[in-house]
């Protein structure tokens, strides 16, 4: 269970982290790219850039399909580079935890539970 929240964990901050750097570096690249796939579109269907509406249509989709795309990459691949290193981080904890019970019991010491506390009653009929 505890690997799950560290994952979660890293989960988001990997999210966060992807959508700064789209914000920062992928609202310019993302359409400039898109434009760039969409002249050469243009430039297979018409040979150059006419004047009529269809190619200009064509470029505002590829600009916008460049600028979806750009998000898409820098917010999954935050996300999945931080839940990877959440569950990274998760099973170094959990193993951790494991050394440190194997060596308490390695050294003789005995691990005691408490016992759950009784009410009146039960004590009572327990014969306490």
């Amino acid at each position: 269970m505890q690997n799950n929240v560290a994952a979660k964990t890293g989960w988001y901050i990997g999210i966060g982290a992807g959508v700064v750097l789209f914000v920062l570096l992928g609202l310019l690249a993302g359409p400039f790219l898109g434009s760039a796939m969409g002249m050469k579109i243009i430039k297979l269907l018409y040979g150059t850039m006419p004047v009529e509406t269809l190619p200009k249509i064509i470029l505002a989709v590829a600009m916008v399909m460049g600028l979806v795309v750009s998000a898409v990459i820098y917010v999954l691949g935050g996300g999945l580079l931080g839940l990877s290193i959440g569950y990274a981080m998760g099973a170094v904890k959990k193993r951790v935890t494991l050394s440190r019970k194997a060596t308490v019991v390695a050294e003789g010491e005995m691990i005691q539970e408490k016992a759950p506390a009784r009410t009146a009653g039960e004590a009572v009929s327990a014969g306490f």
